[in-house]
């Protein structure tokens, strides 16, 4: 992926990748190879100590609640109403996620919460809703959550993109960038029953919503890269 003067990367803002999917990617990498003198730096925030730093009643009502996760509301490049946006939505329709997700690997709970995708938490109404997803996306973007990565040629950088938003900074124009990337499949997020559950709550209707895109063509909607 390259970007410069003549094609800017629309990335300024935070979030996890293919939230929109079904089965967001669980892992993601990137290898750098022309790196501007100054910027383009790569900002991580924690979304497990996010919700750990979230009171007890807060953490409480989170549990079995899902929220929307639309592509359309991630990828401002789509011109609304044009044939590559019809074509996009058409393989990618909006899905529901939980909002708390249990960690495959971990255990540990995770806000699936961006100001990225996400458009509404299902069961609020709507101006409860847009309250709730205004104060966790405030709350899990603190900066004693965050790290921040500069690159160098050569550097790899590989991250959970489950338990994490990032942030890249498009602050090098007009100098170039040019990096590599690929991700690893991932699986269906699972809800937490409550806060002190270790079962994946299978019988808990919190599961992502149902999506008809193939992981090959939703990777073919990228009509522009989001890292």
């Amino acid at each position: 992926m390259t970007f410069d003067e003549e094609n800017r990367a629309d990335i300024n803002i935070w979030h996890s990748d293919h939230l929109w999917r079904q089965k967001p990617t669980s892992v993601e990498l990137l290898l750098a190879d022309v790196c501007p003198a100054t910027g383009g730096d790569l900002i991580f925030v924690s979304q497990s100590a996010a919700y750990e730093t979230l009171s007890e009643p807060v953490q409480a009502m989170l549990q079995g609640l899902t929220c929307v996760q639309n592509l359309a509301s991630g990828y401002q490049n789509l011109k609304w109403g044009s044939r590559s946006f019809r074509e996009a939505m058409a393989r990618s329709p909006p899905v529901e996620q939980p909002v708390v997700g249990r960690h495959p690997v971990t255990g540990n709970p995770f806000l699936t919460i961006n100001e990225s995708y996400c458009e509404r938490i299902s069961q609020l109404t709507a101006i409860e809703s847009d309250a709730m997803i205004r104060m966790l996306c405030q709350h899990s973007t603190r900066p004693d959550f965050m790290m921040r990565h500069k690159f160098a040629p050569g550097d790899l950088v590989i991250w959970d993109n489950l338990a994490t938003q990032h942030f890249a900074c498009s602050d090098y124009y007009p100098e170039r960038r040019v990096i590599h990337r690929a991700s690893v499949e991932g699986d269906q997020i699972r809800c937490i029953a409550s806060v002190d559950s270790d079962v994946h709550s299978d019988d808990v209707e919190c599961l992502g919503g149902q999506s008809n895109t193939s992981e090959t063509e939703a990777t073919e909607v990228t009509l522009k890269a989001r890292l």
